[in-house]
């Protein structure tokens, strides 16, 4: 290919790939009618932007996933860690699969620099404690308390479906339409 039809392909493919779909198919029939060829070597480079796109998106949120949930991929106590799934004042929460038995459990783990706070640590537990005492369908049951690498971890039941966040946030749904265990 010589540097003047690289050119060429190269000034259609700017052209087209910042500009709406309606507009993007005008000026692909005009350069086409013209010239199939470069229509052709256009249209290939856009599809493989897109999956480029497509495939660096999901390289860049794997990334992010990593860091967000450092310990993906990894065993704490007996679990093993498959997803991250949200943290807030008290700790960090991965579903997680039992080694022993065959089911997920969520696993609230205390932060590090957390656990050297005994303030943080008593308030974890005392969270274990009352929430393990509780015996209702609208509350997870806790499957135990534990320690890794020193820091604290509660394993409790895991549910799918929507967060209390989400139904705050979305006050049209119902929590009565939620099946209780």
């Amino acid at each position: 290919m010589t540097p003047e039809r690289w050119a060429q392909i190269e000034k259609l493919f700017h052209g087209v790939a910042e500009c709406g779909a309606e507009e993007r198919v005008c000026l692909l029939n005009e350069a086409g009618s013209a010239d199939p060829e470069l229509r052709r070597e256009v249209e290939a480079m856009l599809s493989c932007q897109g999956s480029a796109d497509q495939h660096l998106r999901a390289a860049v949120g794997e990334v992010a996933e990593g860091l967000r949930f450092p310990r993906l991929g990894k065993t704490v106590s007996h679990y093993r860690i498959v997803e991250g799934l949200g943290g807030g004042g008290i700790g960090v929460v991965y579903k997680a699969q039992s080694i022993k038995l065959p089911r997920f459990v969520a696993l609230n783990l205390l932060p590090e620099a957390p656990a050297q706070r005994p303030q943080r640590l008593e308030r974890f537990k005392r969270q274990a404690h009352a929430a393990s005492s509780w015996n209702h369908p609208n509350i997870c049951t806790i499957h135990d308390i534990d320690g890794h690498e020193g820091r604290p971890v509660i394993a409790m039941e895991h549910l799918e479906g929507r967060t209390l966040k989400h139904c705050v946030e979305d006050p049209a749904s119902d929590m009565a339409t939620y099946p209780a265990k």
